[in-house]
């Protein structure tokens, strides 16, 4: 799992890191859009393509697989 979320970190564009960022603090779709100047909505599409590069589902999955290698 640690190798598959190194490649997708590579894997992941400047706005979706910035947007993964902003996921992982804790900020709000709309706190986030507000910060870097997007729709909610496009937050929301970015999330997903992070998710899919993750290979998760959700955005729960997403910061519970984050956290857990961040912990190790």
């Amino acid at each position: 799992l640690a190798q598959g979320l190194e490649a997708a970190e590579v894997m992941l564009s400047k706005r979706e890191r910035e947007v993964l960022c902003r996921i992982l603090t804790g900020e709000t779709y709309k706190s986030a859009a507000a910060e870097l100047q997007l729709a909610e909505s496009t937050v929301k599409t970015y999330v997903r393509r992070i998710c899919d590069k993750f290979g998760v589902m959700t955005k729960k999955e997403l910061l519970k697989n984050i956290s857990q290698q961040r912990t190790k």
